[in-house]
């Protein structure tokens, strides 16, 4: 996946540019004409925006922001630039290429951002939130030597950001069981995208794991919520009492396997392990870990453990191969389970 990205001259102190002008009838041949209802990128932007002031400010930044990382010899030598000359045609000044490919590399910036807004309007349509995300675009960019790049997975993670403080409060406001429906689903298109990227890129697509971190994490709230508002209906029924809401407590928590309501830690694990019936050395580490640091009672065999596995998870388990705590292909596996732990 694309990082930061940067569009350029091969030698842009030597490249000629010129501007070209066209007349009405050209630009209706050539098709540049656009009807009054068609949008373009800006058109997009400045109503995100919605500030004819800052979109002022922020341009003047831009163009300042070129200015003042320009080569020396490049200043030095530029008429305009050194104020001995503002006669001197905009496209002969030697700033002009660096200005025209700083530019470019900021129409490809919005362009994207409208491509990420337009695409998840349903998380991204607050006016308030969108002013502030289309401030931080500009917070992305990068210059050096007069050449601007642009930071697009930062981008990413303040559109991902404000994502999820949108669908926070979409869970809050639905159905516990719907929302976890639609974050089960989410999680399994994260998957399905994941493997697409993996068979055919080879970098790491960074922005799956944090939707991913976030939609478990609410998954594992919204469950945890449902358990609480369960033992509060049982413990307003008439026949319910103390007793028994301990004992509801006690089969949540499965701790007839777990010490000390361990079965959190092992819930968090299945989770951060995208655990299926396939991912028996995952389990099987979860095992000997958790039993090590006496979390699991130590009564609790490998086939115990493992007829509780296919009973809970609906699994169809034979056996769980051993697998060694030391063993170096365990230590992504250990540093998880350190964090959770």
């Amino acid at each position: 996946m694309i990082e930061t990205f940067h569009i350029g001259f091969n030698d842009i102190a030597k490249e000629k540019i010129y501007k070209l002008e066209l007349s009405e009838e050209q630009k209706e041949a050539l098709g540049f004409n656009k009807n009054k209802n068609d949008k373009t990128i800006w058109d997009y932007f400045d109503n995100y925006l919605n500030d004819k002031k800052l979109k002022e400010y922020l341009n003047t930044e831009f163009t300042k922001a070129i200015n003042k990382t320009l080569p020396k010899e490049v200043k030095e030598g530029c008429l305009y630039c050194t104020g001995n000359d503002e006669s001197v045609k905009e496209e002969d000044r030697k700033c002009y290429n660096y200005h025209v490919e700083g530019q470019m590399n900021e129409f490809f910036a919005v362009w994207w951002f409208v491509n990420i807004v337009e695409n998840n309007k349903q998380l991204l349509s607050d006016k308030e939130a969108l002013k502030k995300l289309s401030i931080k675009l500009y917070e992305c960019f990068l210059f050096k030597d007069g050449r601007v790049f642009f930071d697009l997975r930062k981008l990413t993670m303040y559109c991902l950001e404000q994502g999820f403080l949108t669908l926070s409060k979409i869970f809050a406001k639905n159905d516990k069981i719907n929302s976890l429906e639609i974050i089960n689903q989410a999680i399994e298109n994260l998957d399905s995208e994941y493997l697409s990227i993996k068979m055919f890129e080879k970098t790491e697509p960074y922005h799956i794991e944090p939707q991913k971190m976030f939609l478990e994490s609410k998954r594992k709230s919204i469950k945890e919520q449902l358990k609480i508002d369960r033992l509060k209906s049982k413990k307003n029924e008439p026949q319910q009492n103390e007793s028994s809401i301990i004992d509801e407590v006690k089969k949540e928590l499965h701790n007839d396997y777990f010490k000390d309501n361990a079965f959190n830690i092992w819930e968090r694990l299945f989770e951060n392990f995208n655990i299926n019936e396939t991912k028996r050395t995952d389990l099987r580490f979860m095992y000997e870990i958790m039993k090590y640091n006496g979390q699991i009672h130590k009564t609790v065999t490998v086939k115990n453990i493992t007829d509780w596995i296919n009973e809970t998870y609906d699994f169809s388990i034979d056996k769980l191969q051993y697998t060694s705590l030391k063993s170096k292909s365990n230590e992504n596996r250990m540093s998880i389970y350190n964090l959770i732990k």
